[in-house]
């Protein structure tokens, strides 16, 4: 039996064109040409990337799977750490059950990480994580807050978001002043360098990050908003649009402040709720960070489902981020949750 080759570089030309079929066969041609679309931003272009942060599986000459990795940069406990999100793991079925899916996110997996964070894990991949004896983080809570009273707001699938909320908002600062902006420039390098410390876990969001995050990402346009007190920069936020269905839905990406700015992040929810409320129904986030979550409830979100199952290998730094996830600052900007599929 020939055996099945793994090997940690970018594919080839020919072998891209194997796996987007591959994909269409296991996710659906509409599903493939997405992800056409944005592999090159996703996998060639982020301010992280390495050729070695990819895994692709081979037999006699032709790509069977593969495993790709989104390197970042974590803040982890007090320190930097070289991290990746898994994304996009995927086998032929001509090679599945020789524990190829194992062996696959093995490899790829000691590509010389300091930590690997899976977030979104479909049920194969949850199993093969448990065998590897990944660190299961349980789900990143997801909230949501309707935004209008049409009729079709009442189908199956929303009722859980029972009534209009009667939470009364957080106080507003009024020396905190909201705006979008189209200019991710050096000022969010420095409130970054300000913050960070602040959290057990975040990833780096300096100005090249969010560019290529937010800016650059193919398919989807994202709207920043920046807080500030006086000419400061304190904190910002991303949102998007969902693409139109029977139901309009706003996303918040990201709110980002010094951990225990409460006003800030009030403020900055406030604007984008305000935003969304013509053009949205039904406006989600998700947050593991306390401070988040309750900065969203007291702007009306309800808890909501479905919530995101998040996993974690710590290859070779401390452990003591594993035990205060609530400072963890995830959201639905991080990772691949919201790129579009």
């Amino acid at each position: 039996m020939n055996e099945v080759r793994y090997d940690l570089r970018l594919p080839t030309t020919s072998e891209l064109a194997e796996l987007t079929r591959l994909y269409a066969s296991t996710f659906g041609e509409q599903a493939a040409t997405q992800w056409r679309a944005r592999w090159e931003w996703q996998f060639a272009r982020g301010p992280a990337a390495d050729r070695s942060d990819y895994c692709v599986a081979s037999l006699n000459g032709a790509a069977v799977g593969q495993y790709a990795l989104m390197p970042v940069t974590l803040w982890w406990s007090d320190r930097e750490a070289r991290a990746a999100f898994g994304t996009d793991a995927f086998l032929a079925p001509t090679v599945r059950g020789r524990g190829a899916g194992k062996q696959l996110y093995d490899t790829a997996n000691h590509a010389g990480f300091d930590v690997c964070l899976g977030a979104g894990i479909t049920i194969d991949s949850l199993r093969v994580l448990q065998r590897l004896e990944w660190t299961d983080m349980k789900t990143i809570p997801m909230l949501a807050r309707r935004t209008s009273w049409r009729r079709h707001l009442s189908l199956a699938g929303l009722r859980q978001l029972v009534s209009r909320s009667r939470t009364k908002p957080g106080a507003r600062d009024v020396d905190v002043h909201i705006a979008k902006t189209s200019t991710i420039g050096t000022e969010f390098d420095e409130l970054w360098r300000a913050c960070r410390s602040g959290f057990a876990l975040c990833v780096r969001r300096d100005a090249a990050y969010l560019r290529w995050r937010y800016q650059d990402v193919p398919g989807k346009a994202h709207t920043v908003w920046e807080a500030r007190r006086g000419a400061r920069l304190v904190g910002f936020a991303i949102s998007c649009l969902e693409p139109p269905g029977v139901v309009r839905v706003g996303v918040i990406d990201d709110v980002f402040t010094e951990h225990t700015d409460d006003r800030a992040r009030d403020a900055l929810l406030a604007a984008v709720l305000q935003d969304f409320r013509s053009r949205a129904d039904l406006v989600i986030a998700g947050a593991l960070h306390d401070g988040l979550r309750a900065s969203l409830k007291r702007n009306g979100f309800t808890n909501w489902r479905p919530e995101y199952r998040l996993f974690v290998k710590v290859h070779s730094v401390n452990k003591r981020p594993l035990e205060s996830v609530g400072r963890w600052h995830i959201t639905l900007g991080d990772g691949d949750l919201d790129v579009p599929r």
